[in-house]
């Protein structure tokens, strides 16, 4: 399947082989549970990705991030970028390990934010899983679980910023 190396896990793969066995008719549609999880999980990232702009366009207006107009301004290459000048900010060291671990991060996820928007998605009959690449439910929980405290924290990062 497409899920990356570094996600399969063992009930990815007994998943993987459970899936197989069906016919693509055969899979199930997604349940009102799945859309919202999902749908909370995409909208989290939607939110990431605007404090992302704010944060790059307030740095960028104070002159701390310098960028050209032939760069792609699209979100992996922002979060670089504010990485890249964190040390310009007034920050004290711990501020800025955590601001360069949490944008990382939130770079890092952002990949299953593509994947559940952008592709078409079928459960596995008789298995709390959804088929994209096999994704187990609860994990999916899991990372809407994780991902809303860097919500969070980048809307209280990119306040900071504005008033620095």
């Amino acid at each position: 399947m497409g899920l990356p190396e570094e996600f399969r896990t063992e009930k990815t793969l007994a998943l993987e082989n459970e899936f197989k066995k069906f016919e693509v008719e055969l899979l199930e549609n997604l349940t009102h549970e799945d859309f919202r999880i999902l749908g909370m999980y995409i909208q989290t990232y939607n939110f990431i990705d605007l404090n992302i702009r704010r944060c790059f366009n307030v740095l960028n207006e104070k002159g701390i991030l310098i960028t050209s107009q032939k760069e792609l301004h699209i979100i992996p290459n922002l979060v670089n970028k504010i990485i890249s000048c964190l040390s310009e900010l007034r920050l004290n060291y711990e501020q800025r390990k955590e601001a360069e671990e949490k944008l990382e991060e939130i770079k890092f996820r952002r990949n299953h934010r593509n994947i559940f928007a952008h592709f078409a998605a079928k459960r596995i009959p008789n298995q709390d899983a959804i088929f994209y690449a096999i994704y187990d439910i609860a994990d999916i929980r899991g990372l809407v679980k994780h991902v809303l405290s860097y919500e969070n924290w980048l809307a209280q990062f990119t306040s900071m910023i504005i008033k620095i």
